[in-house]
């Protein structure tokens, strides 16, 4: 009904398309509704990773050349953003917007340290392992600074 959507326009501060005189936004105020609408679209078909967003569905597990599993996963992470840009320096050249995607790698660990160095020993149980002191030095040197 009309007056309904006219007795909200007027508590609002809105008015309705086609009413009034429609005011054009500025250049910037354009680029950011579209990268507010990008970002929207972005979240309802991935998941958010920091700024980046991913797929959490689809992603790499490297193996070694033994065909074991190196205990990562790999995820593509993109970021999106909207720009306006000029592919010529004229004034009079109108301005176009530009998508710029940035493909990134996110890594998710699977398997820990003391998962990895207990895999050494048999394949037991973190609690029921024990190492003799040269085990110990051959670990701190293969381990050290990962």
């Amino acid at each position: 009904d009309d007056k309904g959507l006219l007795q909200h326009c007027k508590e609002t501060g809105h008015f309705p398309v086609g009413k009034e005189e429609v005011v054009p936004p500025t250049k910037e105020l354009f680029v950011q509704y579209a990268n507010v609408v990008l970002n929207r679209a972005m979240g309802e078909r991935m998941a958010r990773w920091g700024r980046e967003y991913i797929d959490p569905q689809k992603f790499h597990e490297p193996t070694d050349k033994f065909q074991k599993p190196l205990g990562v996963r790999i995820f593509r992470a993109y970021t999106c953003e909207f720009n306006l840009h000029k592919p010529n320096p004229n004034p009079e050249t109108p301005c176009r917007l530009g998508l710029t995607v940035d493909l990134r790698a996110k890594l998710m660990r699977t398997k820990s340290l003391l998962d990895l160095l207990c895999e050494g020993q048999g394949g037991s149980h973190p609690e029921r392992v024990t190492y003799d002191a040269k085990t110990i030095a051959a670990i701190k040197r293969r381990w050290n600074n990962e």
